[in-house]
């Protein structure tokens, strides 16, 4: 897929005569045309298996301690509020 861009990453919009939006290289910078990442080019062999274990692994470790503070939180209100 191919997209535009501003060379001076300095983008606004403007107005046509019939009040449509479109943008502009607000500084005079040039368009450029450049090619984005389409998931329809998604390789499964490339696939590194470890790196996704252990970013699985990050994720649910991160998750879990979050949620096991969050139960902590919960519990110490829970007591405080009932005390009260």
């Amino acid at each position: 897929m191919l997209v535009f861009t501003c060379t001076d990453d300095d983008q606004s919009t403007a107005n046509n005569l019939g009040g449509n939006a479109y943008p502009t290289c607000s500084s005079g910078g040039a368009w450029v045309q450049v090619e984005a990442y389409s998931g329809a080019e998604f390789d499964p062999s490339t696939f590194d298996q470890a790196k996704a274990a252990a970013a699985m692994g990050a994720g649910f470790s991160l998750m879990g301690t979050g949620m096991c503070i969050a139960w902590a939180v919960a519990v110490l209100v829970n007591r405080v509020t009932r005390r009260g």
